[in-house]
């Protein structure tokens, strides 16, 4: 009887875990956090893209609302280039030109404004969407005038 309780003892002091059961479960344990921890980090990327993405289409659609504000008060001025009277409104593929009552970069100021939107092309760092305003000595300047000496100019990139 007494061999007996030694033998059941002797098994109740070995009752834990082995080193290779203690190894395979910090490793099980060490693949599922990497991978919690890759999912984490994805899940933060793309919040951060969708939130740059989102910042670019409102900063786009604040220029747009400007640009729609700034078209809808044209102002139909006229002009005399080469001893012709022509309509204060010009465009090509890259530019617009037109005269407004409302400016965009300097919101306090009264009377008519020249205006030019245009894209240029920055080389290997794509496109620029810039737009020019001026406002000569009683807002009679042209755009073609060659003297600037009495005129306030202001270019900004929009895009």
């Amino acid at each position: 009887m007494m061999l007996h309780y030694q033998r059941h003892h002797n098994r109740c002091s070995y009752g834990g875990f082995t080193l290779l059961e203690l190894l395979l479960a910090v490793a099980i344990f060490s693949l599922i956090v990497m991978i919690l921890g890759g999912a984490f980090r994805l899940v933060v990327r793309s919040w951060e893209r969708g939130e740059e993405e989102v910042e670019d289409f409102r900063n786009t659609r604040m220029v747009l609302d400007r640009i729609a504000a700034q078209m809808k008060s044209i102002y139909p001025s006229r002009i005399k280039k080469d001893k012709k009277w022509m309509t204060a409104l010009q465009g090509g593929s890259h530019d617009l030109q037109f005269v407004s009552s409302l400016s965009l970069q300097s919101p306090l100021v009264s009377g008519l404004v020249w205006v030019r939107y245009s894209l240029q092309d920055e080389g290997g760092r794509g496109k620029s969407f810039l737009v020019q305003e001026w406002m000569g000595a009683g807002n009679n300047v042209s755009p073609e005038s060659h003297d600037k000496s009495d005129r306030t100019e202001v270019k900004m990139v929009l895009l």
